[in-house]
């Protein structure tokens, strides 16, 4: 039984982040798959590049940032704040820096509520 076929994905790198290409003289196989998506993967690269393009993962991302930066999970409750951060999210690319500004911008951020 495989327990982190998503985890081979950082084999070419050892303890300390150094890259290698074997160890103890054996190759190292960086390739997996996601489980429960059925992507599969020969390097780091190629997960990085599927994930970023992911749509899940972009809302998720959003999502548990808003969580961290608000201090609350009711996302549910609040569609004006996530219509918000996603639509300068996307609009920024999706990169960390514009998601976090985007989660700045939002009014639940800017507004104090009393």
């Amino acid at each position: 039984m495989v327990m982190d076929r998503i985890g081979f994905a950082f084999e070419n790198y050892d303890v300390v982040g150094r890259y290698r290409t074997e160890e103890n003289g054996i190759a190292v196989d960086p390739s997996g798959e996601i489980a429960g998506d059925g992507f599969t993967f020969k390097s780091l690269g190629e997960l990085n590049s599927h994930l970023a393009s992911n749509e899940n993962v972009r809302d998720c991302m959003v999502r548990f940032m808003s969580y961290f930066a608000y201090g609350a999970t009711g996302w549910a409750d609040d569609g004006c704040t996530h219509d918000a951060i996603t639509t300068e999210a996307k609009g920024s690319n999706w990169s960390i820096r514009g998601v976090l500004t985007a989660i700045t911008h939002a009014p639940h951020f800017t507004t104090r509520v009393q």
